[in-house]
């Protein structure tokens, strides 16, 4: 099938045996190094390199995509005003957003938000030629990082933060929806709540629309769609409800998959330190598979196969002169 609307077309499909891994660097640089694929692949989006790194040392058949970012330092005071609304008052209607509401209320000053962070159209290109590229695969796994790669923003308040936090207790801006507990709230103005917030991390509704579109394009190609983050949220009990729901209405779908990896440490490798990406993945049964191109019981394309066959038409011819 083609490319949804808005995307481009994509390059032509390879020959799955020549399938070369890509790895584009924080200067969009393209390098490459022969892989082999066989019945199972994935692809992987992050802003932060040390990640994209940890990925690339314990997965050798998982393409990395890095994702634009400017230093934490200098997103410190920066907040969706100045960086976004200031130049583009029509990125999505502040005046009736939830959620921007909730922060401007209770003078939440900073919210980091990244103008140079995210996913975009470029990357997305990326995505489609490996989609095509890969389409005689039988299972493929696309994984994303969230915050300041799906998310402009670095980190987020979730509604719980409503019930817990002093400053926010008392607004209006949540209080009025009655976000209680994930299962027991009104539906209507839940999702509300989490669209408003969608919208305003995705940096305005034509962004969150070009990814909604890129997951559809996923979905539609029974490409399973993973959230592999670190944000602290996915893994406390308090708030990894809250986070799931925000991420499933941000994607458009509720079948995707969640790996929480800030608590995942490497014992072999303990100077990677806590949120070991790679290891999260390598050290998962499921999604070993991807890292090493094989589900159990698949065939593993590799060129070891054609000697093998060669040297066994050596045999066969030896034993019959003999």
């Amino acid at each position: 099938m083609g490319p949804p609307p808005g995307l481009p077309a994509p390059a032509p499909a390879r020959p799955i045996e020549n399938i070369q891994r890509n790895f584009y660097n924080h200067n969009n640089q393209f390098r490459t190094t022969i892989t082999t694929f066989a019945n199972i692949t994935g692809i992987f989006f992050d802003n932060d390199e040390n990640k994209i790194d940890q990925v690339r040392k314990y997965c050798n058949n998982i393409i990395l995509v890095k994702i634009p970012e400017s230093e934490y330092d200098e997103i410190r005071d920066k907040n969706i005003v100045t960086e976004l609304l200031s130049k583009n008052a029509t990125a999505f209607d502040a005046v009736n957003n939830i959620y921007f509401e909730l922060i401007v209320r209770n003078r939440i000053k900073h919210d980091k938000f990244d103008k140079l962070s995210g996913i975009q159209q470029e990357h997305i290109d990326k995505l489609v030629e490996w989609i095509q590229n890969t389409k005689d695969i039988n299972s493929r796994y696309a994984f994303f990082d969230w915050d300041r790669t799906l998310s402009m923003c670095e980190g987020t308040t979730l509604p719980i933060d409503a019930l817990t936090q002093k400053n926010i207790a008392n607004s209006d801006a949540y209080k009025f929806y009655k976000v209680k507990q994930p299962d027991q709230s009104d539906v209507e103005r839940e999702n509300r709540i989490y669209e408003d917030m969608s919208i305003y991390l995705a940096g305005g509704n034509a962004r969150l629309q070009m990814l909604r579109d890129m997951f559809n394009m996923l979905h539609n190609n029974s490409i399973k769609i993973v959230i592999l983050t670190n944000n602290g949220a996915c893994v406390k009990k308090t708030q990894s409800l809250y986070f799931m729901k925000l991420a499933r209405k941000f994607v458009g779908y509720d079948d995707i998959e969640f790996v929480c990896s800030s608590n995942i440490l490497d014992i072999n490798n303990p100077t990677d330190g806590t949120g070991n990406k790679g290891h999260a993945l390598a050290s998962n049964p499921k999604y070993k598979a991807v890292c090493e191109g094989v589900i159990k019981g698949g065939r593993r394309l590799h060129r070891r196969r054609n000697h093998t066959r060669k040297h066994r038409h050596r045999r066969h011819k030896t034993r019959r002169h003999k």
